[in-house]
């Protein structure tokens, strides 16, 4: 387990919430914070909540269904990346987009995604 795994693993609640500039209802906790930082990918909450190439975000795609719980997947290797999020149905992907490069660490980073219908928030799992 890398040193940034063990560091969110720490995460069990959040005493801030994070706004997105650009998509003023979606929000992410202290953990999610910590990832982004640590792990240079900024990009990645830009991608949840505004999408890339003209195909929207993963926030809007959560916000069709009210009370909506979404399991996004960051998967790393080799300076790619793949995103992609599952509802509750197993195996029912919402969401896929590959990133071309990135410098963030490699593995398979799990966040949950949950609409409360006032705002959708990104959190890690230890902080649901």
């Amino acid at each position: 387990m890398s040193n940034l795994a063990l560091e969110l693993d720490q995460f069990t609640g959040t005493d801030e919430w994070h706004r997105h500039p650009l998509n003023r209802k979606f929000v992410w906790t202290d953990g999610v914070q910590h990832f982004a930082e640590k792990a240079g990918a900024f990009w990645f909450l830009d991608l949840v909540a505004l999408g890339v190439k003209g195909k929207p975000g993963i926030v809007p795609v959560v916000q069709r269904e009210p009370g909506g719980f979404v399991v996004v997947f960051l998967h790393v290797k080799n300076e790619h990346a793949l995103v992609d999020a599952f509802d509750d149905v197993p195996g029912r992907c919402l969401y896929s987009e590959s990133v071309g490069w990135t410098d963030c660490p490699e593995g398979e980073w799990k966040f949950y995604l949950i609409d409360d219908v006032e705002y959708v928030t990104l959190l890690l799992p230890s902080e649901y």
